[in-house]
């Protein structure tokens, strides 16, 4: 722990440098088609669904991601 401009810096506990996380790929789609199931034959709904998406994806807060079928390493 070290002081910075009066205020204390801590860094998280970590066993390894770059873990390995879960696949959460299938959970992550089977939400979307849910969610798809859900609004489908709302198409004012649908647009501010995708005015969202494409607003996190400018502001970088979500980046696109290869297919599943492809390595993503």
């Amino acid at each position: 722990m070290k002081s910075t401009n009066g205020r204390y810096e801590i860094t998280w506990p970590s066993k390894e440098e770059n873990p390995q996380l879960a696949d959460n790929y299938q959970l992550a789609l089977d939400r979307v088609n849910s969610l798809l199931k859900r609004v489908q034959g709302y198409q004012e709904l649908l647009q501010r669904y995708d005015g969202i998406i494409q607003n996190q994806l400018n502001n970088e807060i979500a980046e696109k991601v290869n297919d599943k079928t492809e390595d993503v390493l």
